[in-house]
């Protein structure tokens, strides 16, 4: 349950006409699946799919192998067409607390799938086939931090609306998560040196099939965009760090999950050496892991997240947002921490766009109540935590030329999504002097970011007051019009843009995306 104590937003994003993306496609037509029909070719073999309302759909292609805790290799060949139209395993994974609740499970109308350690599979929508043309390519990276989630788990991560409105190739995956991508058990020789960034290396992996694949499905392998929410923004964050993942994206989008930090390889070794205790095995026992049922290795793997996160808090008085399973600076596969203390220098070409979704964790999504709760007692609640700020709390929302009602409230999970999405885009410019194009939804960020229309700071025709409006389907345009300079932040001192030429970010199929971006989450 979200604390009561946290703050209280405008519901507005549903009371958008533009954001809704109106005429929206749906997949509905006649489906073609034949011997003949949606046949292509991968390194692999032939995978077969189908063909929908002009829509070109596979599901469930491998991308790679891998054993328990080892990293990803090529994926076995296979001889004549291999079916390719369901979707392939998701990743084992804790019981979706979600489903213990009626209303919610309808609302999200979750697909958990079936679960499977051979789950590092790829989805792909493309409007054509050997048609010669070059479509820029979109991999979409899931949600649910690195311990759950599956790139097929919501409605809306279907690819038909992008792939079918932008004339792009849409891929979606599924990678390891919790302790099968990210126990640390390097400690116990070389054979597991790399097991704590297991779940990174089948991103790499998914990434290099693309690279290696896609142009049989009409995609062009030199204009990849890598984009996720939530966890799979803080996966795009982590990615611009990656060394072996360094050309196989050519632009990135991070909503609501940028990714500052993540484990210390002092913290995620700690946590594997307490799994060991947890299972009693000495360390000449590493290897019966490798054969444990899942449910237990889990089970283990939980408790001991939770006691060295305790132990750590209390001798170091660290707080950290992401602790247990997430990739771990170990050297190697990632050298340093992702955007702490600055940018990734790997990633300094890379145009980067950077938004904070304006629903995430709102309190009216779990308490019904305060759907219809009235402004009088919103301000109440304001009150609690905002004190003779609840003013000026209120003005920043209340610009937005939305109704005064105020319905939802985030709680603190989601204010650190957008203090770390503002740090990413801080660091990102100011360290690589890029064009970032950003989006900071329904919040005052003018204490963070300089606004103005000349060299004070972000450059948009669309800004009241010193705040930055919600760069949607209406104010776009005005972005791609206005938006094409990099400014410079005197007070704050560093580089602050949404220059970002929204067209050339997907050669003509970026608007289509801001339009779209709502009904393909």
């Amino acid at each position: 349950m979200l604390a009561l104590a946290s703050l209280l937003i405008l519901s507005s994003c549903g009371q958008t006409a533009g954001v809704k993306t109106a005429g929206a496609q749906q997949a509905t037509g006649e489906i073609i699946a034949s011997s003949e029909t949606a046949v292509a070719q991968t390194e692999s073999g032939k995978v077969g799919g189908f063909l929908q309302d002009g829509i070109y759909i596979y599901k469930g292609i491998p991308y790679a192998k891998a054993e328990r805790f080892m990293p990803p290799q090529p994926a076995d060949k296979w001889e004549g067409v291999r079916s390719s139209r369901m979707f392939g395993p998701t990743c084992p994974q804790a019981v979706r607390m979600g489903w213990g609740a009626d209303e919610h499970a309808f609302a999200f109308h979750w697909d958990d799938g079936y679960p499977g350690e051979d789950c590092l599979r790829v989805n792909i929508w493309t409007p054509g086939l050997n048609d010669g043309k070059k479509r820029p390519v979109m991999v979409w990276l899931h949600g649910g931090g690195y311990a759950a989630g599956s790139g097929q788990e919501l409605p809306s991560y279907d690819g038909f609306n992008l792939a079918k409105k932008g004339d792009a190739v849409v891929v979606t995956l599924n990678h390891r998560l919790n302790v099968l991508g990210f126990l640390d058990l390097s400690a116990y020789g070389d054979k597991y040196a790399k097991s704590g960034n297991a779940g990174l290396l089948d991103l790499v992996a998914a990434l290099q099939w693309v690279n290696k694949n896609i142009a049989a499905f009409g995609g062009d392998a030199q204009n990849v965009t890598i984009f996720g929410q939530s966890g799979g923004g803080g996966k795009v964050s982590t990615l611009l760090a990656t060394p072996s993942a360094k050309g196989l994206y050519h632009k990135a989008i991070v909503q609501s999950g940028s990714m500052l930090r993540t484990m210390d390889a002092k913290y995620s070794r700690r946590i594997g050496a307490a799994v060991m205790d947890e299972l009693g095995l000495k360390a000449s026992q590493i290897d019966e892991l490798q054969k444990m049922p899942y449910e237990r290795l889990l089970a283990a793997g939980e408790k001991a997240v939770a006691k060295v996160k305790a132990e750590v808090e209390k001798e170091d008085g660290i707080s950290t947002f992401i602790f247990g399973w997430a990739p771990t600076v170990d050297g190697d596969v990632l050298p340093a921490q992702p955007f702490d203390p600055q940018a990734p220098a790997q990633s300094k070409d890379v145009p980067v766009m950077i938004g904070t979704t304006l629903h995430e964790f709102t309190m009216s999504t779990y308490v019904p109540a305060f759907r219809t709760i009235t402004k009088e007692k919103a301000v109440e609640f304001l009150k609690q935590r905002y004190g003779d700020r609840t003013d000026d709390f209120l003005a920043a929302f209340e610009f937005h030329g939305i109704d005064a009602r105020l319905t939802d409230q985030p709680d603190g999970v989601a204010h650190a999504f957008l203090r770390r999405d503002l740090i990413t885009a801080k660091r990102h410019v100011a360290d690589h002097q890029r064009p970032l194009a950003t989006s900071c939804h329904a919040a005052r960020i003018d204490d963070h970011l300089v606004q103005g229309d000349g060299e004070g700071g972000v450059v948009s025709q669309h800004h009241v007051g010193g705040r930055v409006a919600d760069q949607n389907a209406v104010n776009a345009r005005l972005v791609y019009q206005s938006c094409r300079r990099v400014v410079v932040g005197r007070e704050h001192g560093y580089l602050v843009a949404v220059a970002l030429h929204l067209y050339e970010c997907l050669d003509g199929n970026f608007f289509l995306f801001c339009c779209e971006i709502s009904h393909f989450y």
